[in-house]
């Protein structure tokens, strides 16, 4: 006999973007802090797709913000956005500061665009072309001297802390995200006549 173990992922590794294509254009509709030009280029960029709802994200906000401050001089563009309205970010933005620009996507057509979820970063290279389509966590300071240093961008190898546990806290999918991602490890069962009751799966097959 044999199990089947089912784990839940983020559905960040799904989406319309492609790696190595050119990035979708940015559709911002209003910038609450800092100042970006769309069609300047030449700059590598760290895009988050963020909300203030959104408990890993939230949980990531000092991190990125280390690798803003890190990263200052060195080219590198942060841009956060999120679906939310303009009161409730500045609220939340006088309470957890955010490094880099902060812009609205109401209508969530960068949202769209990229297949993004909640959170999702995704590094752009300086010729316009999307390099990574990762979880925040997984941004370190060495996958980011790569981006601006016109390397191959490497990432640490996933680990489960780098995603939300199940009833964690907020998490969300865009809805342009196809479903989650069900990966499926086949093993020796230890029982007999019957599938073996799994324990540490994040999701069960029945809530997917």
């Amino acid at each position: 006999n044999v199990w089947l173990l089912l784990l839940w992922m983020p559905a960040v590794f799904f989406g319309k973007v492609r790696i190595g294509q050119p990035a979708p254009k940015l559709a911002l509709e209003r910038l609450l802090q800092g100042q970006f030009n769309n069609t300047s280029g030449g700059h590598p960029l760290l895009l988050e797709f963020w909300a203030t709802w959104c408990g890993p994200c939230v949980a990531n906000i000092p991190h990125l913000n280390q690798l803003a401050d890190q990263f200052e001089q060195r080219g590198i563009e942060f841009l956060s956005i999120t679906p939310e309205d303009a009161k409730t970010v500045e609220r939340f933005l006088k309470t957890h500061p955010i490094r880099g620009v902060v812009a609205l996507d109401s209508g969530e057509t960068t949202f769209k665009a990229y297949g993004a979820g909640t959170p999702t970063t995704v590094l752009i290279d300086r010729l316009g072309r999307v390099v990574r389509k990762v979880q925040p966590s997984q941004i370190t300071a060495a996958t980011l001297d790569d981006l601006v240093s016109d390397r191959p961008v490497q990432l640490p190898a996933i680990r489960d802390d780098m995603f939300p546990p199940a009833g964690g806290g907020p998490f969300r999918e865009s809805e342009s995200d196809a479903s989650t991602i069900v990966k499926v490890i086949v093993a020796p069962s230890t029982k007999r006549g019957g599938l073996v009751p799994l324990r540490q799966s994040s999701r069960t097959a029945d809530s997917l």
